[in-house]
């Protein structure tokens, strides 16, 4: 090679850069399709955490329950809110008991469930405390209880 033809040589060209933008249509599918999944997931969070709004209300009022009584009473509320008065608000004695037995895989124990069906016709001079047993039981059943009706719906929530 001689040496003119080394003079001759220039550098080397680089390609022009890809340019990231505009977006192949793939990328715009699959943004649409990620925008979509988070609309409808934080929907449906949206829509679950107001169907469960009475539950945290309930729990908040059972925190500062000071009687059987009012435990008894956020019970029925809760579930008036839950079920509707149609199936709730007739319930009383063995039936409420039993109501709640239906609408939970938690046990009732029998102290639980007397206290429970006895406790609103109390006379309210003093104020009976509300025992352990039955706080546990109602916050673990305002948690957990699901429709008595139809067992798809329990799972769903």
């Amino acid at each position: 090679m001689a040496p003119s033809d080394l003079n001759n040589l220039h550098d080397i060209h680089q390609p022009v850069a890809i340019s990231h933008w505009p977006l192949a249509p793939g990328w715009w599918f699959l943004i649409a399709v990620g925008l979509s999944v988070a609309l409808i997931t934080a929907l449906r969070w949206h829509r679950r955490w107001k169907r469960t709004a009475y539950r945290r209300a309930a729990l908040a009022e059972l925190r500062s329950a000071t009687s059987t009584a009012e435990v008894a009473e956020i019970m029925k509320r809760t579930a008036l809110a839950g079920f509707g008065r149609a199936e709730v608000a007739s319930l009383t004695g063995h039936d409420w008991i039993q109501w709640l037995r239906r609408s939970t895989d938690l046990e009732l124990e029998q102290q639980v469930a007397d206290d429970l069906s006895l406790a609103i016709y109390r006379s309210p001079q003093p104020p009976q405390p509300p025992q352990e047993a039955l706080l546990r039981f109602a916050g673990a059943w305002i948690e957990t209880h699901r429709d008595t009706t139809s067992p798809q719906q329990a799972d769903s929530c």
